[in-house]
């Protein structure tokens, strides 16, 4: 069925529009007056915008090759398979009560200009999703099965209630930003996924966030303001990377920030924005200011279990520098006073004479009274004369008097 100039309804809503089998439309429908609903069972092509106040079915592939916007003002966009872009046109998928559902592949054979998404209570890509640039504002729960990739220096700018990727994320020209509206979302990637862009990978706001395995910049920031969890990771930029905390307490984590800074956690920050990992490798970095545990140690030691050549200021774990630590493995031996004789007062009243015998307990004042003295007193000196008798001492005739006088 092939409608060259489009078609529309007599009154906003008031008809709808079903195609059973493939569809070519040469220009806009609703443009003046919004169909109630367009379901087309086959495939189509489409010539201009799609404005409806109900669904928008398109059971099979879909291809475009102007700008061109698909709105549905209360109801759904649903695809049941592939969306081109012969021409590299940009397609704007608008839900503003409902629900955009894409089964097939977008932009695989025909690339897009670009993808914006706008409002949707739920977005869902089965397949991949290649576009020039993929934008997304006022979203609610987005999934992505299959990998996104933006070619082109506008990246991927996500704005959604949550997101989850279920293969690899990549824009090869420009950045990735993944910003959550509600305090309570979330954003999750595929274990072993990889995230990688030129110019920087940046998430804000949220409760958590499941990291891939690896996300490599080529220079710009690595920054990650929700808690974040991983398994093994691999995080490599020339700039900052920043975690607000991340809980891989099993895993090896390997960073290389080039000639930027590395922050990751928050002091007396709580588990959630803490760095908890079982081993942390670090090739290169400016800086570093880390707050957590390695291997199940924290504090100081947690600064010895860095792996990496960078050691010392400004590299800190804990507000410790980074490397080996000394520690006392054993004490060998102590010494101390088996018991101590109590004494007051204090030396200095000693020597000042401010001491009073009630001041000592026990009675210390013996030690320091003034020692006895021994003195002799004089004695008289009597001195008796020797007489000697005997054959041997008989008297000598003239010396008696002679010993008197000397006193012998």
């Amino acid at each position: 069925v092939t409608l060259s100039a489009g078609a529309d309804a007599t009154a906003a809503g008031a008809q709808s529009l079903t195609v059973t089998g493939n569809a070519v439309f040469g220009a806009a429908l609703g443009a003046n007056q919004a169909l109630n609903a367009l379901n087309v069972t086959g495939t189509s092509s489409l010539g201009g915008n799609v404005s409806t106040t109900g669904d928008q079915r398109y059971g099979r592939a879909v291809g475009f090759t102007g700008d061109t916007t698909l709105r549905s003002l209360a109801g759904s966009l649903v695809f049941g398979s592939t969306i081109d872009s012969p021409t590299a046109k940009a397609l704007t998928l608008r839900a503003d009560a409902g629900a955009i559902e894409v089964a097939g592949d977008v932009g695989a054979t025909s690339a897009l200009g670009a993808l914006a998404l706008r409002g949707g209570t739920t977005t869902s890509f089965g397949a991949s999703v290649t576009a020039d640039q993929i934008t997304q504002a006022d979203g609610g729960s987005t999934q992505f099965g299959g990998a996104v990739r933006a070619t082109g220096a506008g990246g991927v700018q996500l704005s959604a209630r949550g997101l989850q990727f279920g293969s690899s994320v990549s824009a090869p020209t420009g950045d990735i930003t993944l910003a959550l509206s509600d305090n309570r979302g979330t954003v999750g990637f595929a274990p072993k996924s990889t995230v990688r862009a030129a110019t920087g990978f940046v998430q804000t706001a949220g409760a958590a966030i499941a990291m891939p395995a690896t996300i490599e910049v080529v220079r710009g920031p690595i920054t990650i303001q929700a808690p974040a969890s991983s398994g093994d990771l691999a995080l490599s930029t020339d700039g900052l990377i920043s975690l607000a905390g991340l809980n891989a307490a099993q895993s090896v984590v390997q960073v290389n920030a080039g000639s930027g800074a590395l922050k990751i956690g928050t002091a007396n920050g709580g588990a959630a924005l803490s760095l908890v990992v079982g081993k942390l490798q670090v090739g290169t970095a400016g800086s570093a200011s880390l707050y957590g545990s390695i291997g199940g140690q924290g504090g100081a030691f947690a600064a010895s279990r860095v792996s990496s050549p960078l050691v010392g200021a400004p590299y800190f774990m804990n507000d410790t520098p980074w490397g080996p630590i000394d520690i006392i493995a054993t004490v060998t031996a102590t010494t101390v006073p088996t018991f101590v004789v109590p004494s007051s007062p204090g030396v200095n009243a000693l020597f000042t004479g401010g001491l009073s015998r009630a001041d000592f307990a026990p009675n210390s004042l013996q030690a320091y009274q003034s020692p006895a003295v021994l003195t002799i007193a004089p004695l008289p000196v009597n001195i008796a004369p020797v007489l000697r008798t005997g054959p041997a001492f008989g008297p000598t005739p003239g010396r008696e008097r002679e010993d008197l006088d000397k006193g012998r």
